[in-house]
């Protein structure tokens, strides 16, 4: 994903479920060039997500056509094939 696509797609996940998810961190990982229109980007959060409000991400998720997983209780975001392998940083793994 581009950057610009992570946030409005951010954007759109706010709007349709925002009420009902509680960040606990929120994390926009690249791969390759920085810039806003290049690069490959991935979006991770740590939140917990109940029947109802995975059904709303999945659904946004669906609309952007964007790829979703939970590993190490995180929620990897990303374009197709994009979100397999996700390498984690020290960050991310902080609890």
């Amino acid at each position: 994903m581009k950057r610009w696509e992570i946030v409005d797609f951010l954007k759109e996940i706010l709007r349709a479920c925002g009420e009902s998810i509680a960040f606990e961190m929120i994390l926009v990982k690249g791969e390759g060039s920085m810039a806003i229109d290049e690069g490959n980007f991935k979006l991770l959060w740590k939140a917990q997500l109940d029947e109802i409000t995975l059904k709303c991400v999945e659904d946004v998720a669906k609309k952007f056509n964007v790829d979703m997983k939970e590993e190490n209780g995180l929620w990897v975001f990303g374009k197709a094939n994009n979100v397999k392998n996700v390498t984690f940083s020290a960050i991310a793994r902080q609890e």
